[in-house]
């Protein structure tokens, strides 16, 4: 069985924010998939507040560093739910708008996923849901449409790119979404950020993603 080297690249949700005291979805993944042999060596390279914006500024660097040419590689990108959010002075420079626009987040995560498709194996999953009402607007316009339809046109949008590009995609929002146990742990957190529960859930269902199990059993 081969020995994998995963980056797992993406923001707050990632990162495993939320999970007190625990690894996150990507820790848990982890463990399921070392429960009997080590096999996967997984870095986590979430960051809090990332946008896709930010995000192309840095995988590469972090990507390269990170390779061996004595194990197999792979990439899981999970990104978009900060590009939704209003936009914050000390973050984007401005305080008005969405801190990534729609359009230009569509075309960064083009590019983006181009260039890691190229590097290695790619596996993308869609932004997780929010609860609209708990998630506190901040500088956020009135004007600007709901949380949850930004983050719908999101993963729709990154789906028609990853059908394009033929990267397997994973709208775990979807799934999530007619999920009560992940709805739950969302209100038991901040609405944004799962608890343990659910960063167990989404952990769950990557580890049951065909395409998921195609990378680590091929």
């Amino acid at each position: 069985m081969k020995e994998r080297r995963i980056c797992f690249l993406g923001d707050s949700i990632t990162a495993g924010t939320g999970d007190r005291g625990g690894p996150g979805w990507v820790g848990r993944l982890t463990n399921i998939e070392n429960a009997e042999t080590e096999r996967l060596t997984s870095y986590n390279l979430g960051i809090r507040r990332d946008t896709s914006r930010r995000l192309a500024l840095r995988w590469r660097q972090e990507w390269s560093a990170r390779q061996s040419p004595r194990r197999e590689s792979g990439i899981v990108l999970m990104v978009g739910i900060n590009d939704s959010a209003g936009a914050e002075t000390g973050f984007d420079g401005v305080d008005y708008g969405m801190r990534v626009p729609p359009e230009e987040s569509l075309g960064i995560a083009r590019s983006m996923v181009s260039a890691m498709k190229a590097c290695a194996p790619l596996l993308w999953l869609g932004p997780t849901p929010v609860i609209e009402e708990m998630v506190p607007n901040g500088t956020r316009e009135a004007n600007l449409p709901p949380r949850l339809q930004c983050l719908a046109d999101l993963a729709a949008g990154y789906r028609e790119i990853a059908a394009s590009l033929d990267v397997p995609f994973l709208d775990v929002s979807d799934i999530l979404s007619a999920t009560d146990g992940y709805t739950r742990s969302l209100k038991a957190g901040d609405g944004t950020h799962p608890t343990g529960d659910g960063h167990q859930l989404i952990a769950d269902i990557v580890t049951a993603w065909p395409e998921w199990r195609r990378v680590m059993d091929g």
